[in-house]
């Protein structure tokens, strides 16, 4: 089946894999020549003087409009971060916890997920981890772990042990009706999985650009739903946190 751009007459699976020198001796998530030039031509600039805080800027408003374009979000709704795990600590820490609250986590998690809200125990919040069935995770299960003091449901679009793939819509769905926040870990299957993410009712997600997005690795963004963003509180401050 031949692959598609927006500006470039359609490539055959050959072509593509062409693009990625890695293929030549492996096949893995990794830069195209086409990244690798952008990221030296950006180095030359800098390196030359052409390159200063205006123009940087200007790159990461560019940047933060093309990955909500991609997910069909509103710029206003993305903030870039180092990587997933950064993120996810970011949502961790800035919601207001009470004790007695719950999350709601799967069993085989990625490490770096999982801690983020099992560091929670200390304020008193319970983690609640759904149990998998034979490399699935059930979607009752997920729901029925969602009870009257389930703040989140974390978890992972394709989960990195199981590579079993969530029902990210129902989830939400049953979230919502429970006044519960979803919040997923989309760097399995962004970048390969077309994702709206109004339509699929995501809360919160975060991603890092270094899979399937083809790109550096510690280049990490979140969504953040724009009601959202005056509840989760800032965890640190830069000089640009009240622009």
């Amino acid at each position: 089946m031949p692959l598609t751009t927006t500006d470039t007459a359609p490539l055959s699976i050959a072509q593509a894999r062409g693009l990625f020198p890695v293929t030549r001796t492996k096949a893995m998530g990794t830069l195209s020549d086409a990244v690798s030039a952008a990221l030296a031509a950006y180095l030359r600039r800098h390196a030359e003087g052409e390159i200063g805080i205006e123009q940087d800027l200007e790159l990461v408003a560019q940047a933060r409009e093309a990955a909500a374009r991609f997910v069909n979000a509103r710029p206003g709704e993305i903030a870039f971060s180092k990587n997933v795990a950064d993120a996810l600590n970011i949502v961790a820490q800035g919601l207001d916890w009470r004790e007695g609250d719950e999350i709601v986590i799967v069993d085989q998690e990625f490490p770096a997920n999982a801690f983020p809200c099992l560091d929670l125990a200390a304020r008193g919040v319970r983690v609640r981890k759904v149990e998998n069935a034979e490399n699935r995770v059930p979607l009752e299960r997920v729901i029925a772990a969602i009870g009257p003091r389930t703040r989140l449901v974390r978890i992972s679009w394709v989960e990195f042990s199981l590579g079993f793939r969530d029902e990210l819509k129902l989830i939400a769905e049953a979230c919502h009706a429970r006044g519960t926040l979803f919040c997923v870990d989309g760097i399995q299957g962004v970048g390969a999985l077309p994702l709206d993410l109004p339509e699929t009712g995501i809360d919160i997600t975060a991603t890092s650009s270094h899979k399937w997005l083809l790109a550096p690795t510690d280049v990490g963004w979140m969504y953040l739903r724009e009601d959202l963003i005056k509840r989760l509180a800032v965890s640190y401050l830069g000089q640009s946190s009240f622009d």
